[in-house]
């Protein structure tokens, strides 16, 4: 039975977050008649918080969990993180130094010093290591950076992530966009493997099924934004391309906001400050999130213009509801889909004047938008659906895979 090890310091346990690539991994690697470890943090870097009554959290469950101790942290830019990570690095390697030795280690990156310090311990004990890059680092913090910070800290992450990449045995990644970045360095390997996020449409269907109609609506037709409420996201500016509708007379469309972060309370006081129709629920669970966004009309991901992220959480979400897409991003990976599927509009990052037109366009056109939504939801089906594209990553895992 092949032995694999699973690292990963952001773990979701099914009650924790009820659609988790790293649970559906695991889970189903298990039925593959793997022997799966998880081998993840005792901090929930969600709620900031220490995973207390550990029978409940790890209920449920077909694989081991081994849970490490760090320090934790209150905000995530912050050097306590850093010194948390380092801690949590330290024990698995001390864990893993008093294991038996895994035929593979399976390693979810960032973040870039624990990514290092597991593939210096599997080449040092001729153990498979493959990766799956989730987000790039340090790119993703070279905008809320200051700029001397940058030039120390992230030249030193850079050159980590870059000696993870280089020395994967096998690189699995959720874009195309991160596998070609990984590979730019790794000259063993010739393909990656790009797998989505995705969701389980089965699980997503289950909890939004019979959903309710959406209640306290300020207007008739609602966009929803789910996620982070950080640095990344622009709802600024769909709030000014809201603000330029009602100056050309149209007053139709509401903005539903399903998620918390650092920014909540200046995007809380944006809208405020302009009088605009934004409904703020907070951090909801999936599948109260699920209940509401089937039932909203257009989904929106907004990205400022120095944002890197690729394929993400929240398209898999939109997709499986079902609803059209508009898309401000500068990567184009999930425009060119949204363009192939004909499942939303694509907007340049700061550009309110497209951005305000694309909402208009969907909030007067029903017919559009159901058709949109048909298709975008077919998208979800074929590339988006885990039970389906989960397959080629156990295919890896197994060495199956070329």
């Amino acid at each position: 039975m092949l032995d694999v090890v699973i690292v990963s310091n952001y773990w979701h346990f099914p009650n924790e977050k009820s659609s988790s690539r790293y649970h559906s991994i695991a889970s189903l690697a298990t039925s593959e008649k793997m022997l799966i470890e998880v081998v993840t943090s005792r901090f929930y870097h969600t709620k900031k918080q220490y995973r207390e009554n550990m029978v409940d959290i790890t209920a449920d469950i077909s694989y081991k969990a081994t849970l490490i101790k760090e320090r934790g942290y209150k905000k995530n830019i912050s050097i306590l993180r850093i010194i948390s990570h380092k801690q949590f690095a330290e024990g698995v390697i001390n864990y893993l130094s008093l294991r038996k030795k895994p035929d593979a280690i399976y390693l979810f990156v960032p973040p870039t010093g624990l990514a290092k310090k597991v593939v210096e311990y599997a080449k040092r004990n001729n153990i498979r290591i493959i990766i799956d890059i989730l987000d790039l680092w340090p790119e993703a913090f070279q905008m809320v950076l200051p700029n001397f910070v940058a030039k120390t800290l992230l030249a030193s992450m850079k050159k980590s992530v870059e000696y993870v990449y280089r020395n994967a045995d096998e690189v699995i990644a959720v874009s195309n966009t991160y596998v070609n970045r990984a590979l730019k360095h790794n000259t063993r390997k010739n393909i990656g493997h790009s797998v989505f996020i995705g969701t389980d449409i089965a699980v997503f269907d289950k909890v939004s099924y019979d959903a309710p109609t959406l209640k306290d609506k300020l207007r008739p037709v609602t966009m929803a934004y789910i996620g982070m409420l950080g640095h990344s996201y622009d709802l600024c500016r769909v709030m000014d391309a809201m603000g330029l509708l009602i100056q050309r007379g149209y007053d139709e469309v509401e903005l539903l906001v399903m998620g918390d972060g650092p920014l909540k309370e200046k995007f809380q006081n944006y809208a405020l400050q302009h009088n605009l129709p934004v409904r703020f629920t907070g951090r909801l669970s999936y599948e109260d999130m699920s209940k509401k966004l089937v039932k909203c009309d257009i989904g929106l991901n907004v990205l400022v213009g120095e944002a890197v992220a690729s394929i993400i959480n929240k398209h898999a979400d939109y997709v499986s509801a079902g609803i059209p897409i508009i898309n401000v991003q500068k990567n184009q990976e999930f425009g060119e889909l949204l363009k192939e599927y004909n499942a939303g509009v694509i907007c340049k990052p700061g550009d309110i004047v497209s951005l305000a037109d694309a909402i208009y366009m969907l909030a007067i056109n029903q017919e559009t938008r159901q058709m949109m939504g048909k298709n975008s939801r077919r998208l979800a089906e074929e590339k988006f659906d885990r039970k389906k594209t989960y397959h080629e990553i156990i295919n890896v895992i197994k060495g199956d895979c070329k």
